[in-house]
Parts: C-alpha cells; sequence; structure tokens
C-alpha cells in the first residue's frame, strides 16, 4: 500500500530542496548583477548541505524497517537502495561543487552551471528510488539533459563541443534503445513495475527482450562494454571542474538502477541466456578497461579507463545474485565517487590545453606541491585497489562475493586483469616523485595559488573518505548492508 498520503512530500524534501534551489539560481542569473551572481555557488552549496542534513536523519527510520514504502502509487520507491543512492549523490554533489568554485565562478554563467549539477543530482536521485520504468526514464532524462549541457560548457574549446555532440547523440539513441524495451518489457510482462513482475509463459520472450535493451541502455550510462568509447571522449573534452562529478553522478545513478533491476529481470522469468552474457560484458570491462590505461599518456582518459574497468568490477559483483557481493559492489561505488571527484579536481589546476595534461607533466609535483602530489597519489592508489585504500577493500570485498558463487576463475581473471591498474598508479606516484619539477608543474602551482579554501577542503574530505574507510571499512559497509538487505531474490549469505 502506498504511504504517500499519510506521509506526504516528507521523504522528498531534499529532492525539493535541490529543485527550489536550481530554480533561484536561474531567476538570480537571469536578472541579478554580477556580483550577485557570484553568490550562486554558494546557493547551491547551502541548497547541498540542507539536503544533506535533511536526508541523514530520514535515513535510519527506512533502513530499519522491515518492508520498504512506496510513494505515488508504486512509482517511487523508499528502501535502502533508495536511501543510499540519495545520500551518495547528495555527498558527491557537495564534494563536486567545492571545488567547482575555482573553474566556474571566473565565467559570467556560474549560475546556468550550479543550476544545472543540481538538476542533474535530482534526476540522479529520481533514478536510485525508481520503483517504475517510467519513473527510471524520467530520472535518467533528468539526469542526462543537465550533464549533455555540462559536456560542452565551454564552447570555445574545441573539445568541449565534440564532447557535448558526443554525448547527446549517444544519449539520445540509447534514450530510444529505453523507450523500445519499455514497449516491449510492457507487452510480455504487462506491466512497468520493476520488481514482482509476474510473466506468463506466453509473454517471456519479448519480456527478455525488454529486459536486455534496458539493461543495455543502463550499461551505456554506466560506462560498461560494448558503450565504453564515450566515456574517455567526454572525460577528455568536458571541464576540468565539471568532469569529476559529471562522472559520479552518472555513475552512482546507473548502478543503482542496475542493483535494482538486475535481480528482478534476471530471476523474473528472462533468459537464461542473460546473465553468461552479462558476465562476460563484465569481465571485458574489467580486461580492456585497465589494460587500455596501460597505454594511455593523458591522465584524463587514464583515469576514465580506470573507472570503466571499476564498473566492470561492481557489475560482477552484481550479477552472482548474492548480497554480500552487492554489498561490495555498492561499497565499491561509494568509494569511487569521491576518488573520481578529487582526481579530476587537481588536474583542473593544470592550464587548459588540448586532451588535457599527459602524465609527464606532473614531474616533480612532489617537491612543487607535496600536498597535493600526495592527495593525488592516496587518490590514484584507490582507484588502482592498492591496500590499504578503500578502493583494495572494496574489489576485496566484491571479489569475496564472486567467489562465494562459485566463480574463482572471474576472480582470478579479475584480479590479473587489475594489474595494469596497479602499474598505471606508480607510474604516475614515480613521474612525481622521482622527476625534476617542469615549467608545466610550476604552472599547476601558480594555478594552485588563485584557488579557494573550499576547493581545497572538498579535495581533503575526498582523500580521508579513501583512506578512513580503507582502514575501517565497517561503517560504510553496514550502510551498504543495510541498502541491499531489503531488496528481493538476492541470496542471503553469513557475513
Amino acid at each position: 500500500m502506498s504511504d504517500c498520503l499519510r506521509i506526504g512530500l516528507t521523504p522528498q524534501i531534499p529532492e525539493l530542496v535541490l529543485v527550489v534551489g536550481a530554480l533561484l539560481i536561474v531567476l538570480i542569473g537571469r536578472r541579478a548583477a554580477w556580483k550577485l551572481i557570484r553568490w550562486s555557488g554558494g546557493l547551491a552549496l547551502t541548497a547541498s548541505l540542507i539536503a544533506f542534513a535533511v536526508a541523514v536523519p530520514q535515513a535510519w527510520p527506512v533502513l530499519s524497517a522491515e518492508e520498504p514504502s512506496t510513494l505515488f502509487h508504486g512509482l517511487v520507491i523508499s528502501d535502502g537502495l533508495a536511501v543510499f543512492g540519495k545520500t551518495l549523490v547528495l555527498f558527491s554533489l557537495i564534494l563536486g561543487i567545492l571545488p567547482g568554485y575555482r573553474g566556474a565562478l571566473s565565467r559570467t554563467d556560474a549560475a546556468r552551471f550550479h543550476a544545472l549539477v543540481l538538476l542533474s543530482a535530482f534526476g540522479a536521485i529520481v533514478v536510485a528510488g525508481a520503483a517504475h520504468l517510467a519513473t527510471l526514464l524520467l530520472g535518467l532524462e533528468i539526469l542526462s539533459l543537465p550533464l549533455y549541457t555540462l559536456a560542452a560548457f565551454e564552447p570555445d574549446r574545441r573539445g568541449s563541443r565534440e564532447a557535448g555532440i558526443k554525448f547527446f547523440l549517444l544519449g539520445i539513441l540509447v534514450t530510444g534503445f529505453f523507450v523500445l524495451g519499455c514497449a516491449f518489457y510492457y507487452i510480455g510482462a504487462g506491466t512497468l513495475a520493476i520488481a514482482d513482475v509476474t510473466v506468463p509463459e506466453e509473454g517471456r520472450v519479448l519480456y527478455s527482450i525488454g529486459s536486455a535493451l534496458i539493461l543495455a541502455a543502463l550499461l551505456f550510462k554506466g560506462g560498461l562494454l560494448p558503450f565504453l568509447a564515450w566515456v574517455p571522449d567526454i572525460a577528455e573534452g568536458a571541464p576540468g571542474h565539471a568532469v569529476g562529478l559529471m562522472a559520479a553522478l552518472a555513475m552512482v545513478a546507473s548502478f543503482a538502477a542496475l542493483t535494482r533491476a538486475i535481480p528482478e529481470m534476471l530471476l523474473g522469468n528472462a533468459s537464461t541466456a542473460l546473465q553468461p552474457g552479462l558476465m562476460l560484458i563484465a569481465i571485458a570491462t574489467i580486461v580492456a578497461g585497465n589494460f587500455l590505461a596501460l597505454v594511455q599518456t593523458r591522465l584524463r582518459r587514464m583515469l576514465a579507463y580506470l573507472a570503466v574497468a571499476l564498473a566492470g568490477c561492481m557489475l560482477l559483483g552484481l550479477l552472482v545474485l548474492r548480497e554480500d557481493a552487492s554489498r561490495g559492489a555498492l561499497f565499491c561505488l561509494a568509494t569511487l565517487s569521491p576518488v573520481l571527484i578529487g582526481c579530476f579536481h587537481l588536474l583542473a589546476y593544470h592550464p587548459d590545453k588540448p586532451g588535457g595534461p599527459k602524465v609527464d607533466d606532473l614531474a616533480g609535483l612532489g617537491r612543487a606541491s607535496p600536498f597535493h602530489a600526495l592527495a593525488f597519489a592516496l587518490l590514484m592508489a584507490s582507484m588502482a585497489g592498492i591496500p590499504p585504500m578503500a578502493g583494495f577493500m572494496a574489489r576485496a570485498m566484491t571479489f569475496l562475493g564472486v567467489a562465494g558463487a562459485g566463480l574463482t576463475w572471474a576472480v582470478t581473471i579479475g584480479m590479473v586483469a587489475s594489474l595494469p591498474g596497479v602499474y598505471c598508479a606508480m607510474r604516475v606516484v614515480a613521474v612525481m616523485y622521482a622527476k625534476d619539477p617542469t615549467r608545466a608543474t610550476k604552472e599547476i602551482e601558480d594555478a594552485k595559488d588563485v584557488s579557494v579554501p573550499l576547493g581545497e577542503v572538498g579535495l581533503w574530505i575526498a582523500v580521508a573518505v579513501v583512506v578512513i574507510f580503507g582502514i575501517a571499512p565497517a561503517p560504510l559497509l553496514y550502510f551498504a548492508d543495510l541498502a541491499v538487505h531489503q531488496l528481493g531474490r538476492l541470496t542471503s549469505v553469513a557475513g
């Protein structure tokens, strides 16, 4: 039974705060003078903090409830996964806005930038709580349309224009696949609900085709094979102060949707060939992401491919349909977001050049800027899965769950394929600490001097997350465990 009439819009207060904040920023940008437009970042940050402060107290009653609640006649669900996704989106939004001050406040369109990131975060929250394919489609579009604009936010740069056009055209194509999948899904199942669907025998083939198309669209949003080619292009062409937050929001939304949809679609009378095919995609993504990162000379593309490899690891954890593996995947998702935001924030210090900075441009950064070099080294170590960073714990938890399902061969391939990622991280660290500073390194230091303190705060919060949860992962792991416990169809295991 829907609890909408009883509790009203209380669970949606964080989302409403984001929307109201975005609308106020748009009004300021349209009517106010430049001195007031400069406050759009402060208003965006305030809205994000208020939404986060409201969402955290709301989380525990939902997580401790025996059964999830549905809202708006079953279109939206309030459960552990929705709360996990909402909290992670808001936390990522705060971290992304803090360094965005440096890049956005120097532009006359700062208001548009901050309004777009608030609306995109709102779309990601809608995706995390979608219990119906119509809601999921609406959330994906609200998420994606601002991201298309952010990718092309610097039209004077050819790379930014190309990134925006590529992202938009591919996104529209994938939306078509999603809508077509919804049509087949509805014809086969007679409903667009995601959970507890009973499919008649005569509708199984169409239901399977629809499920495959819907999952393919979600795989695109997550940057997995065979749809990973756009990820490094967007990372290379999008504005430096925005690309980390863009990647984090897209990743959180897509994997929140996959976490909810995969158990239902794989076990809800869908084709038995769907699960093995997705597992091959996950393993191939891990291999391709790590080995493509190995041959990159530009840091943005390297980070993009390493994130793709982690996406493959998370997908593999979701596909075994076990609580411990899904918990590891969500833990990985929660630790990947601050890493992406922190790494791209540091790269944004580099003076703009076509394709972004190269690995050799960081030569001697350990002497020119010791604190930033240390931060980048720790974040890269987490991305590559080097202990004791949180990235290592995320991989370990996920692979242990996969091994518990009897897929030791997949774990072996995943672990071996992760070695090139370790080399990439060590290569960057060696360049920063073993080589002498260059002119490019000194330019990074000069750019750092004009940054604002809030950007540094966001950076070190990201570093603290990967260090603390690498050494003491229990709190975040418990949060992820509560998030997956309410999901149906997952095999419950001890530990």
